[in-house]
């Protein structure tokens, strides 16, 4: 069995294992009570949040292509936008969202460093704004700050938000992992991941830039809690904003990690899991979740129809995506 199919042999596992545990944890009769109950109007309401959110992604997205000298309107950032929704929801494949946005957009600028640089700092300052923000909403709510299973979570993203941000400011905390795990196989990706260290670094005293891309990231991520609230809000739950602004960024950044096949389980548990110490039933949280998946697969449908149809519908049509395709991303990206 090589690495790829050992990975994701346990990935597999790991999937059933959580979605034992959550079956003993929630009844299937209550969650189907709570899902049977929402309304039309709700899906028309949790459908609009999405693509403003998308739309919001995608005006940063455009900032830094801009900055690069790369003119792409919104409405083809927004198509290749919900193509990754379609890798990321529908496709049992090792490519992701965010690499099948770079490949595409990289095929239509026949400039994949750009297309990767932009992507990850599209991505690299939400995530930014998302640990900030939870960590901002913490101090603010006296009832969550000291409790330990708040504390452990909300550290961790601190010392990533700093250990990140020290990597990309000093040039010789690059060099000096160069030096320390300087091993031949890493020497074919050097050169790549040179390239697109320098296009990232372009930015660092670009303040305005990163000033307008950081407010576009704190308003997609004020809009995740509203979309949240509001998926509450059609089940008849009422949190407080302040509690879902910790508890929301959190879940996010726990659910990054890939450990199981398309977040299952791990996305419903850890939306049970920290909604529990917030006051929501088990039962509750699972069917937020189980909502806000339902969207997603939903935006994903429509990505699978622009991907379909990306001939028609961009300007430069771009080639279908392969697993090769990754080979001209850096794979620290993968």
């Amino acid at each position: 069995m090589n690495k790829n199919n050992a990975k994701t042999v346990v990935k597999v596992l790991l999937t059933f294992v959580l979605l034992y545990f959550l079956s003993q944890k929630v009844k299937i009769e209550e969650i189907y009570l709570l899902l049977k109950s929402i309304s039309l109007r709700y899906v028309f309401i949790l459908v609009t949040i999405n693509v403003i959110m998308v739309a919001i992604s995608c005006l940063k997205w455009q900032i830094f292509l801009r900055a690069t000298g790369a003119e792409i309107p919104v409405r083809t950032l927004m198509i290749y936008y919900y193509i990754g929704y379609f890798f990321n929801n529908l496709l049992p494949s090792s490519i992701g969202g965010d690499v099948a946005r770079m490949y595409l957009l990289g095929k239509n600028m026949n400039d994949h460093t750009k297309s990767v640089s932009t992507v990850f700092l599209e991505r690299y300052t939400g995530v930014i704004a998302l640990i900030a923000l939870a960590i901002i909403a913490a101090a603010l709510n006296e009832r969550i700050v000291y409790q330990p299973v708040f504390i452990l979570p909300l550290s961790i993203m601190a010392l990533v938000l700093i250990g990140s941000l020290i990597f990309f400011s000093y040039d010789g905390i690059k060099t000096w992992i160069y030096d320390l795990f300087d091993f031949k196989f890493l020497s074919s990706i050097k050169n790549k991941f040179d390239g697109f260290y320098q296009a990232v670094s372009y930015f660092r005293n670009q303040w305005k830039i990163i000033g307008y891309s950081m407010l576009y990231s704190f308003a997609f991520h004020i809009m995740t809690i509203i979309n949240t609230l509001a998926t509450c809000w059609a089940l008849s739950i009422s949190p407080g904003f302040f509690d879902l602004a910790v508890t929301v960024p959190i879940i996010l950044f726990v659910t990054m990690i890939p450990i199981t096949i398309g977040s299952i389980g791990l996305w419903e548990g850890t939306f049970a899991f920290f909604f529990l110490q917030i006051g929501i039933p088990a039962a509750d949280a699972v069917a937020v979740a189980l909502i806000l998946r339902a969207v997603s697969i939903l935006m994903g449908l429509l990505g699978g129809i622009f991907y379909l149809f990306r001939r028609q519908m961009l300007k430069h049509p771009p080639s279908p995506i392969t697993e090769s395709c990754t080979k001209d991303i850096p794979s620290a990206l993968d």
